[in-house]
């Protein structure tokens, strides 16, 4: 009777030993597999990061080329037309003919933009 419970005894560690190895193996390739997928999550990061900050400055190029052809004068008086009276007014005072896109009246102290 000692002698069996002995024998499953060694047979039961023999199991426990087998499925702890067979355990570790897994938590082994678990942090293999992690470290593959993280690596490959910072790679993907830094591609992204990239991507923005080159977004980032095409975008703060084109507002700065966009400010740099804005005009803005103030102190004009105009009706409601707003871009004949500023194309007008460059003609009589600079002795000019513009090319105007667009006049905008930024708030009411008469400012205009114009591109």
């Amino acid at each position: 009777m000692v002698k069996q419970i002995l024998h499953e005894m060694a047979k039961n560690s023999a199991e426990l030993k087998e499925e702890i190895r067979h355990l570790k193996e897994e938590i082994i390739d678990i942090k293999r597999e992690m470290i593959t997928k993280e690596e490959k999550w910072n790679e993907e990061k830094q591609i992204l990061l990239q991507r923005i900050e080159t977004m980032k400055n095409k975008v703060e190029n084109q507002e700065k080329q966009k400010r740099r052809n804005n005009v803005i004068i103030k102190g004009i008086e105009t009706r409601d037309n707003t871009k004949q009276d500023i194309e007008m007014f460059l003609e009589q005072k600079l002795y000019i003919k513009p090319k105007i896109e667009r006049a905008t009246l930024l708030n009411q102290d008469k400012q205009y933009q114009i591109e």
